[in-house]
């Protein structure tokens, strides 16, 4: 069975992003591949992506790696004045969050009929940073420069897991796994919310603005895997299935208001605030094909992203309250989250070519997503556009040492939003404007490296 089931050995045994809130590129192997590797990927990101293909190997083994990832998101605005604080025609609003890093780790070994792993990686991060205005800054100033502030000034994503599976070669084709996970959410935003009535005030009006944030934790969110390998004796193909899941993300944490103009109304008190929300977590079906040639392998996998009963993430406030000059005052009791995800899809596919025999292999790879944001819901911080990802690796092996890497980049169609249920943020509910019109886009590069013993 071990010979059946260790192809992978011949192309290196290295593990397999987060960028969106997918374990796509998670790990060095699945960058270099654009993802396609729920069939081969035997390390690290098994324990999540399919338990089954940790019995390919039984000698004891372990990997570090390093993911870097460099997500990039623009907006241009639509409209001009005070359409929910749209500037002009022609500015265009960058993404300015530095590269995010991403630490994987793995150990693989036999344990009687069992071949066991343990694993701890990012299963999703998102972190984007767009420009907030400084101190000071006039309200004219701030409404031509910062229309962005009411859709997101910031948003940050982190779900950090370890898990363990076990694997069973359950005869001479056939692998069967299945794995636990336990995973810290977090989840921090930024913005600015608009505390003005109107009819009396311009609604947009940068004077009438407070800065909002809101940041939660959930640190032991339990879910589970389960997986199969099938290897036929006398036909060159692998066929895999997994499914993955987990309960959802019950956060908790601390709400801050501030007047953007200390000492004038609107004036904000936060005093002992604090915030919740539940966030939904996945249920992620993958199935995928390997085909095994002499001195090239080719896989070819699909994944569905859903959310069964999930409803729009909204944070409860308690604690905050916005006052105005009138003497008027308002609780900021719900704050709806600019973290917007729907049932969306990805197909990917790869290509490994031995370079040097024994010794060094090539990968290239190429993955389609649809969008993981509805148009209704997408904001710069938050959205999903999904797009094309282009990747190319490389893996060397010598002597139970195996070192991969891995280059890839996503490309995302540009949307024109020009309608939207997102909203700027009123505590009074006097006013109303949309938030995030206008035109998006998206890019990502990601970069990774790992170095795998095998004793």
């Amino acid at each position: 069975m071990l010979a059946l089931l260790a192809p992978l050995a011949a192309a290196g045994a290295a593990p397999a992003r987060a960028g969106g809130l997918a374990l796509d590129l998670s790990s060095p192997r699945g960058v270099g591949r654009a993802g396609a590797q729920m069939v081969s990927d035997d390390g690290a990101a098994a324990v999540v992506l399919n338990p089954a293909a940790l019995a390919r190997r039984d000698e004891p083994r372990g990997q570090l790696g390093l993911v870097v990832v460099d997500d990039g998101a623009t907006f241009v605005p639509s409209g001009a004045g005070g359409d929910g604080g749209a500037g002009g025609d022609g500015l265009v609003v960058g993404e300015r969050g530095g590269a995010t890093l991403h630490p994987v780790g793995g150990l693989q070994l036999r344990l009687g009929p069992l071949v066991v792993g343990v694993a701890v990686l990012d299963e999703a991060r998102w972190s984007r940073r767009f420009a907030a205005p400084p101190p000071g800054t006039p309200p004219d100033d701030v409404e031509a420069l910062y229309p962005h502030r009411y859709a997101g000034l910031t948003l940050a994503h982190r779900r950090r897991t370890v898990g363990a599976a076990v694997a069973w070669r359950a005869g001479e084709w056939l692998a069967i796994g299945a794995g636990v996970t336990v995973s810290r959410v977090s989840l921090d935003e930024a913005r600015r919310g608009w505390a003005g009535f109107a009819g009396r005030d311009r609604v947009g009006d940068a004077a009438r603005d407070v800065d909002l944030a809101v940041e939660g934790r959930d640190g032991a969110v339990l879910g589970g895997s389960v997986g199969v390998l099938v290897a036929p004796v006398d036909v060159p193909i692998e066929l895999a299935a997994s499914a993955a899941w987990s309960a959802p993300a019950r956060l908790a944490g601390v709400a801050t208001a501030r007047a953007v103009r200390p000492g004038e109304f609107p004036a904000a008190s936060d005093a002992g605030a604090t915030a919740t929300a539940e966030l939904a977590s996945p249920l992620v079906v993958r199935t995928g094909a390997r085909w095994l040639a002499e001195r090239w392998l080719a896989e070819l996998t699909g994944e569905v992203w859903a959310y069964p009963g999930a409803a729009p993430v909204v944070w409860t406030v308690d604690g905050v309250t916005v006052t105005d000059e009138t003497g008027a005052t308002a609780a900021l009791g719900a704050l709806p989250s600019r973290l917007a995800r729907r049932p969306h899809g990805a197909v990917r596919a790869a290509l490994d070519v031995e370079a040097v025999p024994g010794l060094a292999w090539l990968t290239a790879g190429y993955a389609y997503a649809t969008a993981g944001t509805s148009r209704l819901r997408h904001t710069p911080v938050g959205g999903d556009l999904g797009g094309h990802t282009v990747a190319l690796g490389a893996e060397v092996a010598s002597d139970g040492l195996t070192v991969t890497l891995g280059i890839a980049r996503t490309f995302a169609a540009a949307v024109d939003v020009d309608a939207t249920v997102v909203r700027l943020d009123n505590p009074f509910a006097a006013g109303d404007a949309p938030a995030t019109l206008g035109r998006h886009d998206a890019s990502r590069d990601v970069v990774a490296v790992t170095v795998e013993a095998a004793w």
